[in-house]
C-alpha cells in the first residue's frame, strides 16, 4: 500500500510503502536533505524496494503489519 507523506504545510514531501509482511520502505525530502529507507535508486531512474522476506508476504492490505478492514477509519487517523 502506498502512503503519501505531507509536511507541516500540507505539501507532499515523500511516501511510505507498506508491505503485507510488516516491513515498509520510505522516502522523504526536506530542505535539509532526503531520507531513503529500504529504497534503492537505480541508474535508469526506477527504484527498488527492500521488502523483507518475500515468503512472508500475504494477499491482504496491511499498514504497519495490521490488516486494514475499514479504509474510512484509517483515513480518519491520518
Amino acid at each position: 500500500m502506498l502512503e503519501l507523506v505531507k509536511d507541516d504545510e500540507g505539501l507532499v514531501c515523500g511516501f511510505r510503502m507498506h508491505f503485507s509482511n510488516g516491513s515498509s520502505a520510505s522516502y522523504s525530502r526536506t530542505s535539509e536533505g532526503s531520507s531513503p529507507v529500504n529504497v534503492i535508486p537505480n541508474r535508469d531512474g526506477t527504484i527498488t524496494f527492500m521488502i523483507g522476506l518475500r515468503d512472508d508476504l500475504e494477499p491482504v492490505w496491511k499498514v504497519n503489519g495490521v490488516p486494514v478492514a475499514n479504509w474510512e477509519a484509517l483515513n480518519e487517523d491520518a
